[in-house]
């Protein structure tokens, strides 16, 4: 179908367009989430397809088309455009995570063999340090305390629907955003460049960092319903198509676990009894939420613990 391509998308109807274009970023999304958890190289890459990537992405330039009933549904406009931001704000997680990742890999290719961490050269130091700072700050003007418009009948079950997928996409963007982080935090340590984001070049000062994070991540993952923990659960790709609340949520649980491995390596190689003791509080609570979850991850976790 080339949805890679603008020109695709010529002479569609209005809704299939906004469709089509919302499934190609959900695939562009979806190939850097495999990318960046598993390790397997981007697909939807210009070296790859052989051709550059000129699909606009709708952020309101495009025909505005409803995919909501305004006439029967209160608000609807409101409600659409709240879940519009989530969506957006899903991709633009992914989107800059994987550009950031890119550019690593490209300072270890130019500086394949370099031993001097001073001397390295390729893209900038700047560059990658101002991506890392726009991406943490992504969130920062995130609401998650929505709810649902008061003009909407609270007993109804459009208020529940509606407020339920709240819920589930503010838990995804959440767990997304900490795992990235994460990831982005050890690749910056191994690129030998941690110091930019006052990490120094020692073990202890990286753990604590990963400690921070994992803290959060597990704050956020005891504060969610476990309804939401459920929807985001095993490897899936689940959409309300008349919402579009598109989650991604291929892999959701791979996030977790990779929060689990990294406490699980901070209690094993860790020094430090007070930042072993939190590891283990924190690596016990996030199993509690996984074994609740009935999630074959948590059964992995407790088999490598060691402890």
């Amino acid at each position: 179908m080339r949805l890679y391509d603008e020109t695709s998308y010529q002479n569609l109807d209005p809704l299939e367009e906004r469709l089509l274009r919302s499934i190609f970023w959900q695939i562009h999304t979806a190939d850097r989430s495999a990318a960046i958890l598993n390790g397997r190289p981007i697909s939807l890459h210009r070296a790859c397809l052989g051709a550059k990537v000129t699909t606009m992405y709708w952020r309101g330039s495009l025909p505005d088309v409803p995919l909501l009933d305004y006439s029967s549904t209160p608000s609807a406009l409101d409600i659409e455009s709240v879940v519009r931001q989530g969506y957006d704000l899903c991709q633009d997680l992914w989107t800059k995570a994987s550009s950031i990742i890119i550019k690593f890999d490209s300072l270890e290719i130019w500086n394949e063999g370099v031993e001097d961490r001073s001397a390295l050269v390729g893209p900038s130091h700047e560059v990658v340090i101002t991506d890392y700072l726009d991406f943490i700050a992504m969130i920062d003007h995130c609401r998650f305390d929505i709810k649902v418009p008061e003009t909407v009948d609270p007993d109804s079950p459009t208020s529940t629907r509606i407020q339920r997928a709240f819920d589930i996409q503010r838990t995804n963007l959440c767990v997304t955003y900490y795992c990235l982080k994460m990831v982005l935090l050890q690749r910056f340590y191994e690129t030998g460049i941690s110091e930019h984001l006052g990490v120094s070049g020692t073990s202890y000062s990286l753990a604590l960092r990963r400690l921070d994070i994992a803290s959060d991540m597990v704050r956020v993952l005891s504060e969610v319903s476990i309804e939401s923990l459920q929807v985001n659960g095993e490897p899936c790709v689940c959409y309300d198509m008349r919402l579009e609340v598109y989650l991604l949520t291929a892999l959701e649980v791979e996030k977790i676990r990779r929060i689990g491995v990294t406490l699980l390596e901070l209690i094993q190689q860790s020094h430090n009894l007070a930042l072993t003791e939190r590891a283990k509080s924190l690596f016990f609570t996030l199993l509690d939420v996984l074994s609740r979850l009935d999630s074959r991850v948590s059964e992995e976790l407790d088999f490598n613990r060691g402890f």
